[in-house]
Parts: C-alpha cells; sequence; structure tokens
C-alpha cells in the first residue's frame, strides 16, 4: 500500500515539472525574435513604439503672427491751387484723425495732412481730373523695407527757408544745391489688427564743395552731403485699411520760403504746380502653418 502511494506521488511530480518545462518554452518562443542579416550575425527585432495622434483642444491659445504690410505711395502733380485752395477737396478729409499739436504744427509750415476713407477714392480723383494731372513715378514698400526716402524736388540752387516748431519758435536756414525729401517709415500698428502706422519726417540734403589743400600750390575740391532733418516735424499716424493718407500744401505755402512751398510747389513750364501725395496702405494675412493636427509618440509601454 505504502509502495503504490510512492508510485502515485512520482507520478505526479513528474507530470508537474513536464508543465513547467513547456510552459517555460512557450514564454521564450512568445519573446523577441532573432532576424540572421547578410553578415551572419543575429539582430533582435524590436516593434516600434505606436504612433498616435494628439488634436488641439479649441481651448489652446490661438498661434500669433504679425501681419505683413505693404505700403502704395501715389505721387501726383496739378496746377497751382488745385488742392491748396480747394474747399471742395479738404472737405472730405478728415484733418481731425490726426494728432491737434502735429497737425497746427505742419499747417503752419505749409504742410496739409488728413485722412479720407478709400470708398471716396474715386471722387478725390475726379477733382483732380478736372485739371491737367501729371502722375509721377509710384513708390510701392514691401514689408521689411528700411527707410524710404521720397524725393519731392531735386537740384534747387538756392534755398532759404523757415520752421516753426512745436513752441512756435522761428527758425531760417540757407541751403546750396539741395534736394527736398520725405523720409517714410512704415510698421504694422501695434494693438490695432490690420492698421498700419506711417511716419514722415522732411529731409533738405544738401550738396557742399570745399577746398582743400594738398601740396603748396595745388589744392583740391570735395564734395559731401549734409542730410538735415527737421525732427519737430515728423508725422506719425495710424491709416486703417478701409482708409488712406492725404499730403499736400496748405494756405501757408504760399510763402516762398516755407517748408511747404519747398516740398509741394514748384514751377512748370508754363505755369505753377503743386504735388499731392495719396498713402494707401495694404495688409496681407500670412497663411498659418498646419498646427491643428500634431503627431506625437506614446512613451507608454
Amino acid at each position: 500500500m505504502v509502495v503504490l502511494m510512492l508510485k502515485t506521488l512520482l507520478v505526479a511530480c513528474a507530470a508537474l515539472l513536464v508543465g513547467c518545462a513547456a510552459k517555460q518554452n512557450q514564454l521564450v518562443a512568445s519573446g523577441p525574435s532573432s532576424l540572421a542579416t547578410d553578415n551572419g550575425q543575429l539582430t533582435t527585432d524590436i516593434p516600434d513604439k505606436p504612433i498616435t495622434r494628439r488634436v488641439l483642444a479649441p481651448a489652446d491659445p490661438p498661434v500669433m503672427f504679425r501681419p505683413t504690410v505693404n505700403l502704395s505711395i501715389y505721387h501726383l502733380r496739378v496746377p497751382l491751387g488745385t488742392i491748396s485752395g480747394s474747399d471742395e477737396f479738404w472737405k472730405r478729409v478728415d484733418e481731425h484723425a490726426v494728432d491737434i499739436t502735429t497737425y497746427d504744427v505742419l499747417y503752419k509750415n505749409g504742410i496739409r495732412v488728413g485722412r479720407a476713407p478709400i470708398s471716396e477714392l474715386d471722387a478725390f480723383l475726379k477733382i483732380l481730373d478736372r485739371n491737367p494731372m501729371q502722375t509721377l513715378p509710384t513708390v510701392f514698400a514691401a514689408s521689411g523695407a528700411k527707410t524710404i526716402e521720397l524725393p519731392m524736388k531735386k537740384g534747387a540752387l538756392d534755398q532759404v527757408l523757415y520752421d516753426f516748431d512745436l513752441k512756435n519758435t522761428l527758425t531760417v536756414r540757407s541751403y546750396e544745391e539741395c534736394d527736398n525729401i520725405f523720409c517714410v517709415e512704415f510698421s504694422p500698428a501695434p494693438r490695432k489688427a490690420g492698421d498700419v502706422r506711417v511716419s514722415f519726417c522732411p529731409m533738405v540734403r544738401t550738396l557742399r564743395k570745399r577746398l582743400v589743400a594738398t601740396g603748396d600750390l595745388d589744392t583740391r575740391e570735395v564734395e559731401y552731403k549734409s542730410p538735415e532733418k527737421y525732427f519737430q516735424l515728423n508725422l506719425r499716424t495710424d491709416i486703417p485699411l478701409d482708409g488712406f493718407l492725404i499730403l499736400g500744401a496748405s494756405p501757408e505755402s504760399k510763402s516762398p520760403m516755407s517748408l511747404g512751398h519747398a516740398f509741394f510747389m514748384l514751377a512748370g513750364a508754363t505755369e505753377q504746380q503743386e504735388d499731392v501725395l495719396l498713402i494707401l496702405p495694404q495688409a496681407m494675412k500670412p497663411r498659418p502653418e498646419k498646427t491643428d493636427v500634431q503627431i506625437s509618440i506614446d512613451d507608454k509601454k
């Protein structure tokens, strides 16, 4: 009886050992597979981590961007009085859109500025078309451009100009062989989506000559350019996309020594003429990148 019980116990232990060995072989077979390469080495084929997609929720912050800003400056020339002496022209212009202090000092110096809606552009052109009108080269400035120099009058032999500053102080200067230029800068207006901030500063660039002694008897003539900017007459304003800026001569420009006369008025072949600037902004929204769906690797095993 005891012998029978021992035999039964041995049979049970043997069956248990066979089952454990089979289970261990099964676990080894289910592990990473080994592949043979061309040089006979074995390499372990580890499966890649799963790729998942993470969709940005509507609550995520929007992608910030700066609009691309362009500027178009139309330079027109008409007979004297078409702009400076026309009430019909200026009654369509919002001259209060510019800072009142800047407007007053520019007006006293012979420069008149205002803003008008783009829908009124055809009406302004019809007023200008009543008289012979000459279109000078248009300036197209793209975003990223540095300071633009807009020439208004070139090769003036002699100029004596006066100007009033913000404190109503009168200053008189004389120039020889000079050019009258507007320095222009523009950029997107901060905290005003779509508006363009422009800045104009009058500048007179004179060409001076100086005799320099190079020896006991020899002399040499040296030419150098000396730009002088009227920073106290700087104009800075914001233009919306549905509007445009107008820069012309005020009635004070009748004085030949005023800045308005020097920059906007000139003698033509048979009559005196005056210039007017129409500044139109353009802003283009860049195409946003595809950030609504991002692909990421899940680190979870």
